[in-house]
């Protein structure tokens, strides 16, 4: 036990028996501190239960983090199905759209292809027709030519015939006429060769 002891100052204003009650008071406050103190074998049973809890604790967390790792997983798994389905379905959408919109522009295509073959088909008639009209035409033209152009020459050949005839005719005559002056002129030559050389004998040979 404690041994309490107060001041005489406190003691002399407060009596021997308010001082001996006053005593007593404090007393009784020590064993009951001393009773409000914590022993060793107090903590270590405040630790144990401490550590029970701490591990209660974990396992709780732990297991709850495990319900919500599970139950995201969960979730994860679920969306990720839900976004899979809903690719696959855009997916099928899309290529449904892709196909019909191939066999629209398909036909489509083939049909301006065959509206176009027969366009050029009709054109390419009616360009032969023109063709061959303008063929013909330039057939007859040409045919009407050549017979103008024919007759022409024949009346240039005939023409020129009669010119060619005519002057061969003249010349025919002029060549006449020089022949018959040619054998006039030789004749002359050959009487004044034979005075000349009578002359030369007659001077030669008289002398």
């Amino acid at each position: 036990m404690t041994l309490l002891t107060i001041p005489k100052p406190l003691r002399d204003r407060l009596g021997e028996e308010a001082t001996d009650a006053f005593i007593d008071v404090l007393r009784i406050i020590d064993v009951d501190s001393k009773k409000d103190l914590t022993t060793k074998s107090d903590l270590k049973q405040s630790t144990t239960e401490l550590s029970n809890t701490i591990i209660i604790g974990n396992t709780d967390l732990n297991n709850k983090i495990d319900n919500n790792y599970s139950d995201l997983n969960n979730k994860i798994d679920n969306n990720y199905i839900d976004l899979n389905n809903k690719i696959d379905n855009n997916y099928s959408d899309l290529n449904n759209k892709i196909d019909n919109n191939y066999t629209d522009l398909n036909n489509k295509i083939d049909k301006n292809y065959i509206d176009l073959n027969n366009k050029i088909d009709n054109n390419y008639t009616e360009l032969n027709n023109k063709i061959d009209k303008v063929k013909s035409e330039l057939s007859s033209e040409i045919n009407k030519v050549k017979s103008e152009l024919s007759s022409e020459i024949n009346k240039v050949k005939t023409e020129l015939s009669s010119e060619i005839a005519l002057v061969e005719s003249r010349l025919s005559d002029r060549i006449t006429k020089l022949e018959g002056k040619m054998n006039l002129i030789q004749w002359m030559m050959g009487f004044m060769i034979a005075g000349i050389a009578s002359l030369i004998l007659k001077a030669f040979f008289i002398m």
